[in-house]
């Protein structure tokens, strides 16, 4: 196999940039009666830093050159583009449009759980704790009145949870006073309606409740030696 020559090598320059590096090559081996390979072609061109200056044609689409305004669908909720490369969720935007940046972690709600309508009565601006209330006593809604009435019943509770925990009356796991007793009290039954069970199960066994009463009688007596 022939070397590259500075002959080949003058005539690859001049053909750079190339459509086609098959073509090029083909021409070559022609031209100089040689036998090179694609491999061995690539390794000169790499070797020697030439480019053949083929271009991709494939084009990714890049949302960031999208106009600002633009909306797009992302799990299912609309975003729109505030700024080069930032996008926000619509009905965020919409709330911070009218009622200025909200904070940190707030989320704003859809009270009609239409999540196309993004009139500002239709939204609402809640903190993580007061929607995780809300799903808890009211998981589907339906209708603007009704969750603005759950919202305005989970931020009084909230409020007033607040003032218990500073005031003593409640606990740092949110239980007032009154419900640590009422709790001490039903466990307090329970277990005596357990032992009560229990006893009824046993004495109606003969063989069971020997075998208690002869326990009962060994702990009486180590007892009574450890005394």
């Amino acid at each position: 196999m022939k070397k590259w020559t500075d002959e080949i090598d003058l005539f690859l320059r001049s053909s750079l940039p190339c459509k086609n590096c098959t073509v090029l090559l083909k021409e070559i081996n022609e031209k100089f009666s040689t036998t090179f390979t694609m491999k061995a072609f690539r390794t000169y061109m790499t070797t020697n830093k030439y480019r053949s200056g083929i271009l991709k044609t494939t084009k990714h689409k890049n949302w960031n050159e999208r106009p600002v305004g633009s909306e797009r669908t992302k799990k299912d909720m609309v975003q729109i583009k505030v700024s080069g490369g930032v996008w926000k969720q619509k009905q965020v935007a919409v709330w911070e449009s009218v009622h200025g940046k909200i904070k940190k972690g707030n989320v704003v709600l859809f009270l009609n759980g239409d999540t196309r309508d993004f009139c500002i009565e239709n939204l609402e601006c809640l903190t993580r704790g007061e929607l995780g209330l809300l799903n808890n006593i009211l998981p589907v809604k339906k209708n603007r009145e009704e969750t603005k009435i759950f919202i305005l019943i989970v931020r009084i509770k909230i409020r007033s949870m607040a003032i218990a925990k500073k005031t003593g009356l409640a606990d740092k796991h949110g239980r007032y006073a009154v419900d640590r007793k009422k709790e001490y009290e039903k466990s307090k039954e329970k277990t005596k309606e357990h032992h009560r069970d229990y006893y009824k199960k046993i004495k109606a066994d003969p063989i069971r409740w020997r075998q208690f009463l002869d326990k009962q009688n060994k702990r009486r007596r180590k007892c009574k030696k450890v005394n």
